[in-house]
């Protein structure tokens, strides 16, 4: 598999200041989308255009994400995995998207191989690292939105059992590994699933 290095961390941050900072967004797609369309085969090109995208999205406070938007960073997304199909990262950010999406919008089988993707190139790697909970973590809260909390009880339950060999600390991505943490978590509480959430709540603290 792909591990996350530092140069994704890097890579990261530097769309995040993108995004942040006082330019013209405008020209910034219109670069970022020329460079990625004349390389389709540079993974980093391809990553680069979807991440900017998925973080002026989720800038939009009403949620009101047009579906050629969602599918322009899904469409970027799916380059890098034409290429390098066991890039993590951009499995990550691309199921983290079709969890958030409406569920009128979800495509239940893509989201499904995307994080069963992430679990089979995970458990044949050699060096288990923190963040493979993540991809059990959105698991558990994809069947929990479903109602099958019994099988979201135990994602949480094999989460737990991982034998973390390598705690990384990505200052910024950590962020992101956290969210879908901190998002189930809340949600389990809100429907009193108290115990489950304090153990995704454990997770969490414990390394991100």
């Amino acid at each position: 598999m792909r591990y996350i290095t530092q140069k994704d961390e890097e890579l990261v941050k530097s769309i995040n200041l993108m995004v942040n900072m006082p330019l013209n967004k405008e020209k910034v797609w219109e670069q970022l989308n020329g460079y990625y369309k004349n390389n389709l085969d540079n993974v980093e090109a391809a990553f680069s255009f979807g991440f900017y995208n998925f973080l002026l999205a989720s800038k939009i406070v009403d949620s009101n994400i047009s579906i050629e938007k969602i599918k322009q960073i899904l469409t970027a997304y799916d380059d890098v995995l034409r290429v390098e199909a066991d890039y993590w990262l951009v499995l990550m950010f691309k199921g983290i998207l079709l969890l958030a999406l409406p569920e009128i919008m979800q495509d239940d089988a893509v989201f499904t191989k995307t994080v069963e993707t992430m679990l089979g190139i995970q458990n044949a790697a050699p060096k288990t690292h923190a963040y493979f909970l993540v991809p059990y973590i959105m698991y558990a809260d994809y069947k929990f939105s479903r109602n099958d909390s019994t099988h979201a009880l135990r994602l949480i339950e094999d989460a737990e059992k991982i034998n973390i060999q390598e705690v990384d600390r990505f200052r910024c991505l950590n962020d992101y590994f956290r969210k879908p943490l901190k998002d189930f978590s809340n949600r389990l509480s809100r429907s009193n699933e108290e115990l489950a959430a304090l153990k995704v709540k454990a997770l969490s603290n414990q390394y991100f």
